[in-house]
Parts: C-alpha cells; structure tokens; sequence
C-alpha cells in the first residue's frame, strides 16, 4: 500500500511540476502572461476529449459484447430444450 501512495503523490507532483514548468515555458516563449494559461488549457481540453472518446467507445463495447453473449445463452438455451424435447 505505501508504493501505491509514493506512486499517487510522484505522479501528482510531476504533474503539477508539468503543468507549471508549461505555463513558465509559455510565457517565456511569448513574452506575454496572458499565454501561461495556455498549456494547462490544452491538457484539459485533451482530458475532456479523450474522455468523451473514451465513453464512446467503452459504451459501444459494452453494448456490443451484452448483446452477443444474450444471444449465445438464448441460442444455447434453445438449443438444449430442443435436444431434451428429441430424447
């Protein structure tokens, strides 16, 4: 469990280390202040997005996957009602 946090608060602190070495770096870059926000805006507009996406695409997976396994346990439950009738 103490590795599970270590990792949490090393991945916290790069990302916020990221998120303003960015927003230095663009402001540096642009000479104005008003471009700091820049970079973080990026990342979450690119967070929004990739979870958009990513429910999209979990959402069809998962509607796809429900429908194929009721209709092989109704084709199967069919199918075992037919040979019990035959016997």
């Amino acid at each position: 469990m103490r590795v599970v946090v270590v990792a949490q608060l090393l991945g916290a602190l790069g990302l916020a280390a990221g998120g303003t070495a960015g927003g230095l770096l663009a402001e540096h870059l642009t000479g104005t202040p008003a471009a700091a926000g820049l970079p973080l805006a990026a990342l979450v507009l690119g967070s929004g997005i990739s979870c958009v996406i990513h429910t999209y695409i979990h959402t069809y997976i998962h509607t796809y996957i429900h429908t194929y396994i009721h209709t092989y346990i109704h084709i199967a439950s069919n199918e075992s009602v037919d040979v019990a009738k035959e016997q």
